[in-house]
């Protein structure tokens, strides 16, 4: 068996987020709008919203004090986000081919 394994260590228990309430048409209007300077995913019945690169602070919403471990998911979804920009800064050749074979991979995980 092979293992896709990486041990993450944080050195903090919480962190922030922004988080408005969730609409498909909301979802779609703000990646349209400010895709470049932030990422958005669903979380439940909200939009957790990551700063990519916006020191001016474009987008407000509820700022929410999240458990790293007690909001697994959202903090999964973050380490997501974090590693695959780092990657498309420093593997810019690269970055098309990895996120398709991810996506690959992922969708094929969730046939199993």
């Amino acid at each position: 068996m092979q293992l896709n394994y990486f041990p993450i260590r944080f050195d903090f228990s919480d962190y922030q987020i922004i988080t408005e309430t969730y609409s498909d048409e909301r979802l779609q209007e703000l990646r349209q709008n400010y895709n470049s300077s932030y990422s958005f995913f669903r979380d439940g019945n909200l939009i957790a919203i990551s700063n990519k690169d916006d020191e001016k602070g474009l987008l407000s919403g509820k700022v929410e004090k999240r458990s790293v471990f007690g909001d697994a998911k959202v903090t999964a979804s973050l380490v997501k986000h974090i590693f695959l920009e780092r990657l498309k800064i420093g593997f810019k050749a690269l970055y098309r081919l990895i996120f398709i074979l991810l996506g690959f991979i992922h969708a094929k995980i969730k046939m199993i």
